[in-house]
């Protein structure tokens, strides 16, 4: 398969202005906007599920609530705002007015994070969070991976109205070793278009909802954003969800964050292949092994994701999303390109008949879904 090229350089996008009095609805349109005149995937059937899919959403309180309380959903690095949207509508159905984010450089193509800062992202979430200010006393951000570390920053949680803190596989810490030095690329003197990037995927396409392709600069961004992070604690409850066998973040080290944070109220649920119990009644294991289903251990990618989701779960149209009732000769887990590379070798010399993926939703939604709302209901 030959290289788009013109998807990995970067197209130089004009974002809103965000420091303007823009009205949330206009944030939509004008992203919208963006999203339809960057992607180059817009000329199939599903055109309008792509834009949906990419585009910041709000979803407004059904019955007589008062919109007293307010949720803001920021997503994680090459993700787009489907990727919280099933905790958008459990948020919404709780009573809260709920509004997403789209980080700059992502939504369109993979080269829009070429030239990216982690202060572009910031100052999305800041204007989310001020959008919401003005209309609601409370105010949870829901953070992803990236987005999670995005909802710990010191400049994010100042505000005042912030009530809780909701996280999924937040990035306290990431894994890539090349995370320090990724920057220094750009001096290498055989550097070239291809230089620019860990892995630029032919087959970018192939989900609509996040990009396949990792420029260097994205790490780096994420990288300095986590030495950013105060190491003040939020005076606020914290709610996270996460698995112990994640190769994306280091869970050692969201769990060593979560246990210097003391707000009683705060509940953290760790997903984990084995059997554990914590002297901090806070944190809650839960079983992330499971042989009927063939799932071998939680992702990165599947904690917040819905098994009804219409992308990632069971039936959805997403080429690799698990489809375990149909699909018997596949195991689930947290299998990343190298591991996946490595069994279909396997298979091409029949050393096995299984083939790996990754796991794209979390089999426990319900429960954790529930926990959530506990959690919105103490804070």
């Amino acid at each position: 398969m030959e290289f788009n090229k013109s998807l990995f350089i970067d197209p130089k996008i004009q974002y809103p202005d965000l420091k303007s009095n823009l009205e949330f609805e206009d944030y939509i349109l004008k992203s919208q906007n963006i999203i339809k005149s960057y992607r180059k995937d817009l000329t199939n059937d599903l055109a309008d599920t792509i834009i949906k899919a990419n585009t910041p959403f709000e979803l407004k309180p059904s019955g007589q609530n008062t919109k007293s309380q307010a949720a803001l959903l920021i997503h994680g690095l090459l993700d787009s705002p489907l990727h919280l949207s099933d905790i958008g509508k459990l948020l919404q159905n709780k009573g809260l007015l709920v509004r997403s984010m789209l980080l700059n450089g992502h939504g369109t193509i993979p080269g829009a994070l070429l030239n990216t800062k982690y202060t572009n992202w910031l100052e999305s979430a800041k204007y989310g969070v001020e959008s919401l200010a003005k209309e609601v006393n409370k105010i949870f951000l829901v953070g992803l991976s990236t987005g999670g570390a995005i909802s710990l920053h010191p400049e994010i949680l100042k505000h005042p109205k912030i009530a809780g803190i909701i996280l999924f596989a937040p990035a306290i810490k990431i894994k890539s070793k090349l995370a320090a030095v990724s920057f220094y690329y750009k001096y290498l003197p055989w550097s070239n278009w291809e230089s620019a990037w860990i892995h630029p995927s032919p087959d970018e396409t192939i989900d609509y909802a996040k990009y396949r392709s990792m420029p260097l600069n994205a790490v780096y961004q994420v990288y300095k954003l986590t030495k950013d992070l105060d190491k003040r604690q939020p005076g606020c409850p914290i709610f996270a969800a996460l698995s112990e066998d994640d190769k994306t973040i280091c869970a050692n080290s969201a769990l060593n964050y979560f246990h210097n944070h003391t707000n009683p109220e705060s509940k953290m649920i760790l997903y984990s292949t084995k059997p554990k119990k914590y002297k901090d009644i806070r944190i809650e294991a839960r079983q992330s092994h499971y042989d009927d289903l063939r799932i071998k251990n939680f992702s990165h990618t599947c904690i917040q994701l819905s098994p009804e989701n219409t992308h990632y779960g069971a039936h959805g149209d997403y080429k690799f999303a698990s489809h375990i009732d149909t699909e018997k000769n596949i195991v689930y887990g947290e299998f990343d390109r190298v591991d996946i590379m490595k069994n279909q070798k396997m298979r091409e010399h029949k050393l096995t008949n299984l083939e790996y993926q990754r796991l794209s939703y979390n089999p426990d939604f319900k429960y954790m879904s529930q926990s959530i709302l506990d959690f919105i209901d103490r804070c």
